[in-house]
This record gives structure tokens, sequence and C-alpha cells, in this order.
């Protein structure tokens, strides 16, 4: 199992689309992405399970979950950019909003972002933790 340090570069790949979730160049959030710059994630941890996920290509986003469940890079940083990370098998987890644990990022098969309030757990909302950068940026 990856432990998501503070600071530590990562991508999360799609179970469903095979692809990497990303904060794309046109704006919002999906999983469509190769390999590429805009599918990797600074971790900012805050404890053991709860997070936030800033894009590194352009640090002014954040992936976010609105009150009525629409996933998107508009957070900033703030409390609608924390989620609860749910561990399942060695690699795989799924990713809660706080504010509603019932709730889940997730994708379809063509890697468009579903509402989460939509997503139970399922292979839609699973994503594989890959680490790019193991080291502690300061």
């Amino acid at each position: 199992m990856i432990e998501l340090a503070n600071k530590v570069q990562i991508r999360l790949r799609s179970q469903r689309s095979k692809k990497y979730l990303r904060c794309n160049k046109q704006g919002g959030v999906d999983a469509t992405a190769g390999k590429s710059p805009d599918s990797v994630f600074m971790v900012h941890r805050i404890n053991a399970n709860e997070f936030k996920l800033q894009s590194c290509e352009n640090p002014t986003q954040w992936v976010a979950c609105s009150a009525d469940g629409v996933i998107s890079e508009n957070g900033k940083g703030g409390a609608s950019c924390v989620f609860i990370i749910k561990h399942h098998e060695r690699d795989i987890i799924t990713l809660s909003p706080k504010h509603e644990l019932d709730w889940h990022i997730g994708v379809d098969e063509f890697g468009r972002v579903l509402n989460a309030k939509d997503v139970p757990h399922s292979p839609q909302a699973a994503f594989i933790i890959e680490l790019v950068n193991a080291q502690i940026l300061l």
C-alpha cells in the first residue's frame, strides 16, 4: 500500500476508463489523460485519511466537490477540496468528499467525471495510485 506523504506527487488511474485523472486545460476534471503533466497532483495531507489534491501543472487548480456533488478544479484549496481516502486493495483507493462520505469521485468508461452523489462504491469510483515523485518537496 502506498503511503501518501505530504507534498508527494501522484497520478490516479481510473479502473473504469483506464486513463488518468486530471485538471484539463479547458477547465474541469476528467479521467482521459495519459501520463501527461496535467495528470500529476501534489498531495496536501491533513491527517491520516484526509488530504487535498493540487494540480502540479497549474497550482491554482485544486480538485473540489461542491455541496451538490459537482467535481471541479475550482476549489482554491478550501474546505471543498478535502477528501477522505479509503484503501481497498493494494494500491486501489476511492475518494469521498469530507462533507459527504457516501459520495465518491467517479468516472464513466469515457473518462467523464460523474456527479459524486451518484457514485456509490463501485468500479466507477476506483483509482490506482501511482507515485510520480516520492521526494518530499520543501
